[in-house]
């Protein structure tokens, strides 16, 4: 596991040092658009309540498996593409753990997205709304893919039913679709799956297949 940490930090400051800097007025341009996209979201914190939020407290006398700790650092800091190539395999129950903790552990996070996206909460608020009202169906994670069925109805309007898909690595959404054909890939429905998986894990049915 060390070996696999020294060769993934050499690799990323080579690669660092090897690449070209920012201008200081693009940065600058870019942290003055960022921060006008993301301003419903700033200062706005939410404490998760998933099994797989660091703000759930361990109870009395139970203390955390190194193979667990190493799984989380592994999944918030390494490419799964790298795990994958690393000799001897790493034994497929560790790359289970790596999954469950490769997903971000926070709804902050997902609000941070939607935002950024969207321009606005709006979005998040709704995905927020259905994940209330029980609106995931059949959420199912296989290796770093995430699928749901989510329903939805609009005022006057008969309920129809959405396929979202969510990709993730290193604690990030790396990808996501809908079927709803929403100007923003950050809709609704993608949020109320991410929130779903934050909070009941346990029923997106983890499966012990690395194929996406």
């Amino acid at each position: 596991m060390e070996l696999m940490f020294a060769e993934w930090e050499d690799g990323e400051r080579f690669s660092f040092e090897d690449s070209d800097r920012f201008e200081e007025d693009s940065l600058c341009s870019f942290i003055s658009e960022a921060e006008s996209l993301c301003q419903n979201w700033r200062g706005w914190r939410k404490q998760s309540a998933g099994p797989n939020s660091p703000t759930v407290k361990i109870k009395d006398g139970q203390v955390t498996p190194l193979v667990e700790l190493s799984a989380k650092q592994v999944a918030f800091h390494i490419p799964f593409e790298v795990v994958e190539k690393v000799y001897p395999p790493v034994p497929e129950q560790l790359q289970l753990r790596i999954a469950f903790w490769s997903f971000p552990e926070n709804e902050e996070d997902i609000r941070l997205y939607s935002c950024l996206a969207n321009g606005s909460p709006d979005e998040f608020q709704r995905g927020e709304q259905l994940y209330r009202i029980r609106a995931v169906k059949d959420p199912l994670q296989i290796g770093f893919h995430l699928s749901a069925t989510v329903v939805s109805s609009q005022s006057g309007q008969s309920k129809a039913a959405y396929n979202v898909a969510v990709m993730f690595d290193r604690c990030r959404i790396t990808s996501c679709s809908c079927t709803c054909g929403a100007g923003a890939k950050w809709c609704a429905h993608v949020v109320a799956l991410c929130l779903f998986r934050i909070h009941n894990v346990s029923l997106c049915l983890l499966q012990e297949s690395f194929q996406i």
